[in-house]
């Protein structure tokens, strides 16, 4: 496994988790607008409803919701959209700077089309609940329990007399912490499948230069027991084979191709970005690796961890037990697609023409 590729890989994947923060940022500002859609729907007089007059409400609650969370994953899947055709741009970039210069392989690159296909058509894996799961109903799934958890609040309150001021603190904690929490793990998780599905078809198209790819996972204190199991057996799987990421909500762990020998990488095209702040060096290939980091450029190292905490890991003061305290990539602050292709470009010296 060439260091490099996993160089490019694991600061561009760091760089597309904060763009799941810029997507979640979109739906947390709806929110509001559904907690207060919710309780202006709540009538002062909702427990001396009738059963057929309480389902009829319910009714009424159920549509609002549904068109509020319809808007949103609307603008969700446009975004994944996307991401999908920036990933495979991303990818086929990478393998032509991985090329020797003399090279005669011409890198294909899918059309949009292909990959937002390919998008629609390839199931999960993310464990029992979701495995084999395409996305919308991935996303649907996600929708429909929100909603009825919210139903099922007001008729639980309805059946055991509570007043309208209890219920609506309910639906309140409710959307304040599992609709909040499990949104931001759709949208990771969808962003991902994007990503690793638009990367797998690109691989697909350059059968005779990438003959595999290898599963790379974060290790830190978040990792699961699956995508630590998994990243160290370090294998290389076939093209469209193997446990591929997302293993589960929120998983952080990416991939990284493997190119076939007659293929030689070309280190210089690599080697600005091979250089982190301390100079270069072949290091373990873990995206959260103490010494990992420290081989990086100091900008992304910032970019990872905060200018204070880089600081202090590149003068030496922060030792390897005080770095496991916190993630590489809990510094999730909100980055756009654009913002994350002009962030490639500066650290990934040699990738883009």
């Amino acid at each position: 496994m060439n260091q490099q590729l996993v160089n490019a890989h694991a600061r561009h994947f760091v760089y597309l988790q904060r763009v799941g923060t810029s997507e979640f940022n979109r739906f947390s500002k709806i929110l509001d607008e559904l907690e207060q859609g919710i309780l202006n729907r709540l009538p002062a007089n909702l427990t001396e409803f009738s059963r057929t007059r309480l389902n009829e409400q319910l009714r009424a609650l159920n549509a609002f919701q549904v068109d509020l969370y319809d808007s949103y994953i609307n603008n969700l899947n446009e975004s994944l959209d996307k991401i999908a055709g920036m990933e495979g741009n991303f990818e086929a970039n990478l393998l032509k700077s991985a090329l020797l210069s003399n090279s005669s392989y011409v890198v294909a690159q899918p059309a949009i089309s292909q990959i937002l296909s390919a998008l629609r058509t390839t199931p999960l894996s993310i464990g029992t609940n979701g495995a084999g799961k395409l996305l919308a109903p991935f996303i649907a799934d996600w929708k429909k329990a929100q909603i009825d958890a919210v139903n099922g609040i007001i008729r639980q309150g309805w059946f055991e007399g509570q007043t309208v001021n209890q219920m609506a603190s309910a639906v309140k904690s409710n959307i304040a912490g599992q609709t909040a929490r499990t949104a931001q793990a759709i949208v990771r998780t969808s962003i991902n499948h994007a990503s690793q599905t638009a990367r797998a078809i690109t691989w697909e198209a350059n059968s005779d230069l990438v003959t595999g790819w290898r599963f790379l996972a974060v290790f830190d204190e978040r990792t699961s027991s699956e995508c630590r199991s998994i990243a160290a057996l370090n294998r290389v799987y076939p093209v469209g084979k193997g446990p591929h990421p997302p293993r589960h909500p929120n998983c952080r762990s990416t991939s990284v191709p493997e190119l076939d020998s007659r293929y030689a990488i070309d280190e210089s095209g690599f080697t600005r970005s091979a250089k982190g702040a301390n100079g270069g060096g072949q290091v373990k290939a873990s995206l959260n690796d103490y010494d990992w980091l420290k081989t990086q450029p100091k900008e992304f190292i910032v970019d990872s961890i905060g200018k204070t905490r880089a600081d202090l890991l590149l003068s030496g003061k922060l030792t390897s037990k005080e770095f496991a305290k916190f993630t590489l990539n809990a510094r999730l602050e909100p980055l756009t697609v654009a913002e994350m292709i002009e962030k490639d470009k500066r650290l990934n010296l040699g990738l883009f023409g």
